[in-house]
């Protein structure tokens, strides 16, 4: 029941009631706010709020003591503190964690949450109004990949609140702010912004000691740090699976100290090391680099800035035998290659700030795109696939890496280690490959029992230059040995004609036997 503080609830007799409500006045009569709501936590402590009509204080007080009743009770007064008092409390919780991340964390949430209109807004008066007036200021200032990740801190501060219960919602949450806050990048674009004959073009502008670089990247499906960080000891040329790489570390920023780490995602329980297999069109030109430019060593800290020295034998490296700085080759290699292939257009060089035009989607990043289509073109799973590339979800792989190959799709995705696609009625990868090319060579001798017409289909396959197999995933997941596999097919040469395939995983290679049947 409301309180009402400009009159008396238990006068004494003989004092005088006021002429406008006819009641005896307190001391506080016409002094701020009339009704009071009072209501008790769930400690028992009475609390209290001031209203102007008892309507609103009957509301706020029923809304008070059922929230205590069913356990949602926010205390009113724990909203009071402002959102740049909270922001260093979330920041010291990301202390523990990687400290490059959390120096971003504390750069972004330092410059554009804390001395903005937001930072010093109390908790509990955030309304979506006010989130996107926000949005709107820091789109002035910010990239929009930048200020989605500057958003995604401030929601994280938001869910501190919650969780603390000083708000009984996350006002980042709200409908109208999701449709107004940046969206990722067009990592889920259809068409590929890199081609395989653009990728052969900007290797021909590249200096020779970083031609090898785009071979890496869409030919192994690594990360610009990742190949900046390969050394000579993470290939395993006699692998009994054929030539691996084990990728297990990467080149990183700390700020602008260089470092090595382990690769994206990866920490002392789970390093997210991976193998994938090197096939002849990149491990021919990575021996050529080699031979031209042999690998020197290079120590740096691991981890960060203040980590224990590491040396490492680098495969790429700069002229003064350094890592490579990414920013350094991405603005001074990278983007005059692609200018000069007719990709993007300089802008004033001699201006000072951005010298060509917006080009994040045609930056090295996008090798590891085309290596995933080429890929998936060529008729690789996508659990292999995501293996390869270091992803824990397969489908974030086809939601973001995987595109539509136009052009030479077979061709090229054969030079990325991808089998050759199968006729659609047999079984497909790598099995249906070797099969087709025996069954060819067979047929072709006159006179054998169970041969016949090769179709056409067969003749095309089994014309090309064989290669060497190799295993589509790291060792530890390979086909045990000595297992047998037995499948039947059916061609469309004579209907009904069948014939079963003997396959073993013996090492070091695959056999094969064709056996033909009756009838």
């Amino acid at each position: 029941m409301p309180y009402d503080r400009w009159h008396k609830s238990h006068p004494k007799a003989g004092e005088s009631a006021c002429r406008e409500h006819s009641k005896v006045p307190t001391a506080d009569h016409e002094v701020g706010k009339r009704w009071q709501a009072r209501w008790r936590n769930r400690e028992g402590i009475q609390q209290t709020e001031l209203f102007r009509t008892e309507a609103e204080a009957r509301r706020h007080e029923t809304k008070m003591l059922s929230g205590v009743d069913d356990g949602s009770y926010i205390d009113p007064r724990a909203g009071e503190v402002r959102v740049s008092q909270l922001a260093p409390t979330w920041l010291k919780g990301h202390e523990h964690k990687n400290p490059r991340t959390y120096r971003r964390h504390k750069e972004r949430v330092q410059l554009h949450i804390i001395p903005t209109a937001v930072g010093k807004m109390r908790v509990k008066d955030m309304k979506p109004s006010s989130l996107l007036n926000w949005l709107h200021d820091r789109r002035r200032l910010l990239e929009s990949s930048t200020l989605r990740l500057v958003f995604d801190n401030l929601r994280a501060i938001f869910d501190l609140a919650v969780d603390d219960s000083l708000i009984p919602k996350n006002p980042c949450l709200a409908k109208s702010v999701q449709d107004a806050k940046p969206k990722r990048g067009d990592g889920g674009r259809t068409e590929l912004t890199l081609s395989w004959e653009d990728a052969e073009k900007i290797r021909a502008e590249l200096p020779d000691r970083y031609k090898a670089l785009v071979d890496c990247g869409r030919g192994l499906g690594l990360r610009q740090g990742e190949i900046s960080a390969l050394s000579p000891e993470d290939i395993d040329w006699t692998h009994p699976d054929g030539p691996m790489v084990h990728v297990q570390r990467q080149v990183v920023h700390d700020g602008s100290f260089l470092a090595y780490a382990l690769p994206k995602g990866g920490d002392d329980d789970d390093p997210k090391d991976r193998w994938v297999e090197l096939t002849n069109d990149v491990a021919i030109p990575l021996r050529e680099h080699m031979e031209k430019y042999p690998p020197v060593e290079v120590t740096r800290p691991w981890g960060h800035k203040g980590g224990a020295p590491v040396t490492v034998q680098l495969i790429f490296y700069t002229r003064e035998k350094t890592a490579i700085q990414s920013n350094w080759f991405n603005s001074y290699r990278w983007k005059p290659a692609l200018a000069a292939v007719g990709l993007i257009k300089p802008l004033d060089l001699d201006a000072k700030g951005r010298r060509w035009e917006k080009s994040r989607d045609k930056m090295m990043h996008a090798l590891p795109h085309l290596y995933a289509s080429m890929m998936i073109n060529g008729g690789v799973d996508v659990y292999t696939l995501a293996d390869r590339l270091g992803h824990a979800d397969p489908a974030f792989t086809l939601r973001k890496y995987v595109h539509r190959v136009v052009g030479p799709g077979p061709r090229s995705a054969s030079r990325c280690g991808a089998p050759t696609r199968g006729p659609p009625d047999t079984c497909t990868g790598r099995l249906v490959q070797r099969l087709c090319k025996m069954i060819f060579r067979r047929s072709i001798s006159a006179g054998r029992k169970g041969c016949r017409e090769v179709p056409e289909h067969l003749k095309a396959l089994g014309s090309r230059d064989t290669k060497p197999l190799l295993h589509p995933r790291a060792p530890t997941t390979a086909t045990p040995a000595g297992t047998r596999i037995r499948q039947a097919l059916r061609f469309p040469g004579r209907p009904g004609e069948r014939g079963t395939a003997q396959v073993s995983d013996r090492r070091p290679c695959r056999t094969v036997r064709w056996c033909p049947s009756a009838g």
